[in-house]
């Protein structure tokens, strides 16, 4: 996992050339995936087309047209749910953390679960008269 560009600007941390981790990474890959993640966004590739010609597509790349306006809302209703569930999924996580550290806090202290270990009033042996 490469450092966080918060790291990298901040605490001066180096960014690790992919071809360091996989030395089946070509030369040109590796510097346009280099170029693609530097930290200020007019030293990047300006749009996906510019990249995708650093990584050799000779092609010009376009995306598919949606011209059927019901394909349209489904493909934008997909997106819509990914993007929501990327946002719940902390949340969910967030409250399940919350309502664990509530149940450990009011919790009451654990008692034994082996009751012949436990003693009872009767049970204490007292001296007996004689």
């Amino acid at each position: 996992m490469p450092e966080s560009a918060i790291e990298r600007q901040d605490n001066n941390k180096r960014l690790i050339p992919p071809n360091e981790l996989n030395d089946k990474i070509s030369d040109r890959v590796n510097q346009a995936i280099l170029h693609a993640m530097e930290l200020e966004p007019d030293k990047r590739p300006q749009t996906v087309e510019d990249w995708l010609k650093e990584l050799g597509w000779r092609r010009r790349f376009t995306f598919p047209s949606l011209g059927n306006k019901r394909l349209q809302v489904l493909v934008a209703a997909i997106f819509a749910a990914g993007v929501l569930i990327t946002k719940i999924e902390p949340l969910i996580s967030a409250l399940n953390n919350g309502v664990q550290l509530i149940d450990r806090f009011f919790s009451s202290p654990s008692t034994p679960t082996n009751p012949s270990t436990q003693q009872t009033p009767s049970s204490h042996t007292q001296p007996q008269n004689r």
